[in-house]
């Protein structure tokens, strides 16, 4: 058994990723000498881990598991995960090896309170409200949010020795070709939050039914004096729910949800609304547009309420909270000319957005860069992804960013899904990589225009050279 407060170097195989990023950042607090490995590309935790004074290698080199001796090694799902050559190295030297999800599991349940955000669709946001709203209340919260820049935390992992409560994102997807079980198999919450949830990671889980029967069996471990907090109008979590015995809070739009979501305002960037449950009504505001985050502070406001946290203190935490970055983030603006930036790489996140963005813009052109996520999940929700934009003025497709834990497949193309979404809005285009977004930069006029770059992969190391590409544009029209 591996006693972490003992640790003194680790080593995180894959350190950029988000997830392991923010580990990494816990176990800065915890006291741990860390270095880390990963590969060249720009990625968004660079800043983070430069931040946290957090070194690391380019490649996977095994000498420096050889040459650096740590007392234990943690690795991520991607570069092959357990059989990357510093993993191999470090069974042969019989360091411990931990994936990220065994290592998140381990740490968060050295806490009282253990509040798990899990679904598909609203988990970063959430995970980062609420502690935010810990944090402000001073319940000095430890947490882990898969996300780089956090402005109302500073880093996206942090580990409080004093606080008994530890948040964290709870992640589906297996944690390596050798663990199958999810991520979240490891996590032992006593409080669940649930956004959203749809089928998603469609090289892993088949169907719908696999996807559901996956989150049952966390739900099935659960202490039986847990709480689950759950958004009522996914039909998909009322399906999960159905018969669990878990006490389960209802939160929503429509009046059959125990917590009802009420008059909503929205004006100068931010959101105005009321929480009604027992018949009492509480108004509250949050820094962001749209119904998905009411509805995601809503499930903040009652976790934070279960936790004996007064309504003014969530009032003035909720204050302080100002979005995360690549969650319509605004990256950039030139005159009447917006940038924004949005991680959404599943349909029902793009619809989501993109009714957003449209609400708060209504009068201005909306051009979307959308840059497909893995190949399984553009082939498995085709149909879908057809679907999805509606809302914008004109959406310019990318070549598919394969994930790191996939092989290419030829059967499936953006052009493909060009020609679909074409068949229904008439509204896309194949631009291929960002040469071909400037050659179509050339024949538009972006005054008046929101060009908002969507997708999990790459896509937001393009901002760099949009900004300059935007003003030398919008000068070509005046």
């Amino acid at each position: 058994m591996i006693n972490l407060s003992d640790l003194k170097k680790v080593h995180f195989t894959g350190i950029k990723g988000v997830g392991m990023t923010a580990l990494a950042c816990i176990g800065k607090d915890l006291g741990w000498q860390i270095s880390g490995s990963d590969s060249s590309e720009k990625f968004v935790t660079d800043e983070v881990l430069a931040s946290k004074g957090i070194r690391w290698e380019f490649g996977f080199d095994p000498d420096q598991i050889s040459l650096e001796k740590p007392e234990l090694v943690i690795y991520t799902a991607a570069h092959d995960g357990a059989k990357t050559p510093q993993v191999l190295m470090a069974k042969k030297l019989k360091i411990p090896i931990l994936s990220q999800g065994e290592a998140l599991g381990l740490i968060s349940k050295t806490k009282k309170n253990r509040i798990s955000i899990a679904g598909v669709g609203g988990k970063t946001t959430t995970t980062a409200m609420l502690a935010t709203v810990l944090e402000n209340s001073g319940m000095q919260p430890s947490y882990m949010v898969g996300a780089g820049k956090i402005p109302s935390l500073g880093f996206c992992g942090k580990y409080d020795l004093q606080g008994d409560t530890f948040i964290t994102e709870a992640d589906e997807y297996p944690c390596s070709s050798s663990d199958k079980r999810p991520k979240f198999y490891y996590q032992d919450p006593n409080i669940l939050i649930l956004p959203n949830l749809a089928f998603d990671h469609p090289d892993i889980y088949h169907c719908e039914a696999e996807t559901l029967k996956v989150f049952e069996d966390l739900i099935i471990k659960m202490p039986s004096e847990s709480l689950i907090i759950a958004n009522g109008e996914c039909e998909m979590i009322k399906t999960l729910l159905n018969s669990t015995q878990k006490r389960v809070i209802y939160y929503g739009f429509s009046e059959k949800n125990e917590i009802v979501i009420k008059n909503q305002i929205f004006h100068l960037g931010k959101t105005g609304f009321e929480i009604q449950s027992n018949r009492h009504t509480q108004p509250f505001a949050i820094n962001l547009a749209g119904d998905m985050n009411v509805a995601n502070a809503t499930a903040v406001i009652i976790a934070a309420r279960y936790l004996n946290i007064p309504d003014y203190q969530i009032i003035k935490g909720l204050k302080q909270y100002k979005g995360v970055a690549r969650r319509m983030e605004l990256v950039a603006k030139y005159k009447t000319t917006i940038l924004m930036d949005d991680y959404a790489h599943h349909p029902d996140e793009i619809k989501a957005s993109l009714k957003t963005i449209k609400s708060i813009y209504k009068n201005r052109q909306i051009i979307v860069i959308f840059q497909p996520h893995t190949f399984s999940r553009t082939k498995a929700l085709f149909d879908q992804f057809s679907l999805s934009f509606n809302d914008c003025d004109k959406v310019l497709i990318t070549n598919i960013y394969g994930s790191a834990r996939e092989k290419m497949n030829n059967s499936i193309s953006s052009s493909q899904l060009v020609e679909k979404i074409n068949e229904i809005s008439k509204n896309a285009v194949y631009i291929k990589n960002y040469g071909g977004f400037l050659d179509y930069m050339k024949e538009i006029n972006v005054k008046n225009t929101v060009l908002v770059t969507m997708g999990a992969g790459d896509i937001f190391s393009w901002h760099g050279a949009m900004t300059g590409e935007i003003k030398t544009c919008y000068d070509r029209w005046i």
